[in-house]
């Protein structure tokens, strides 16, 4: 009797276990589908990582040119838009400006069928795992380079790797003060690879709608007139091929209402005041007071 007693409790029990466990795996796959959006998790890795994690085992050394034969020259399109004058020092002749700049050019190393690779067509990468052109400016004055933002690269299926990002640089620029403050100012950019000469690494510029599209914004002191870009080439002592480079050529014009109504209006004033002291009579006490007061008035603007 007592043997019977046991069984039939230790059958509950195990009913009672395999009850819960029931409702404990079905909570666990209600709170997975809530936590998916209603969509069941597959077991494999999503498409875009196993598709990346196989570039990277084949593709190599990231010093090396994107490039089955090294013979086969690297076309980089840039692209610079300036988007902002930061600050522009006429003492020490330095601007600095903010832009946006656009890089593409062919990886060849970065292909793929989307076919057979779960319908996988552009990727987005770091820099620092692909190759990426030396493009540097020229003419830069500042101590840390150019100040350029890591955005990932935009790679298609294609092997067109695309780089938008922001930057702030700083350069040379020659000051012409003749006409101020009616002046218009004339300022040069020069961008080229820095380890590639022409045969190697050859840089364009496009003029689509995106490469003259304007993203300026004004300061109040200075407005932006045009742009030009020029691709030259420059032949070094030390180097076989000429270096391949673009110069960007930029019009900046003045505005000169700040300096009408600080600088020339009050001169005028003060000037037309003074002339009004020889029409007063000798004998006048009025004649040494003005022409004191103008004379005060005219060091206090001066400083």
């Amino acid at each position: 009797m007592v043997v019977l007693l046991q069984k039939s409790a230790f059958m509950s029990m195990q009913k009672s276990l395999a009850g819960l466990s029931t409702y404990a795996f079905l909570l666990w796959i209600l709170l997975e589908q809530l936590c998916n959006g209603g969509e069941a998790v597959p077991d494999t890795e999503c498409p875009d990582k196993v598709l990346w994690k196989n570039l990277l085992t084949t593709y190599g050394p990231i010093s090396l040119r994107p490039v089955r034969n090294h013979t086969h020259t690297t076309t980089v399109s840039f692209r610079m838009l300036i988007s902002q004058i930061v600050e522009f020092d006429e003492r020490l002749q330095q601007i600095k400006i903010s832009c946006w700049l656009k890089q593409q050019w062919f990886d060849e190393f970065l292909t793929w069928n989307p076919a057979f690779n779960g319908n996988v067509s552009q990727l987005y990468v770091p820099q620092t795992d692909v190759w990426v052109p030396d493009i540097t400016l020229y003419d830069n004055i500042d101590d840390h380079f150019e100040h350029v933002k890591d955005i990932l690269l935009w790679i298609s299926h294609t092997g067109l790797v695309t780089w938008y990002t922001p930057a702030i640089l700083k350069s040379s620029c020659k000051v012409q003060v003749k006409n101020f403050p009616f002046d218009i100012q004339y300022c040069e950019m020069t961008f080229a690879s820095w380890s590639y000469d022409s045969s190697e690494l050859n840089i364009v510029y496009t003029n689509d709608s995106d490469a003259t599209q304007n993203v300026f914004h004004s300061n109040g002191v200075w407005l932006l007139e045009k742009v030009h870009v020029k691709r030259k080439e420059y032949k070094f002592a030390c180097c076989e091929h000429p270096w391949a480079y673009l110069v960007y050529s930029f019009e900046m014009k003045r505005s000169p209402s700040f300096y009408i109504s600080n600088i020339i209006v009050p001169c005028i004033l003060l000037s037309f005041m003074t002339m009004l002291v020889f029409t007063l009579p000798p004998r006048s006490g009025e004649k040494i007071q003005l022409g004191m007061t103008n004379l005060l008035a005219l060091l206090l603007f001066n400083n």
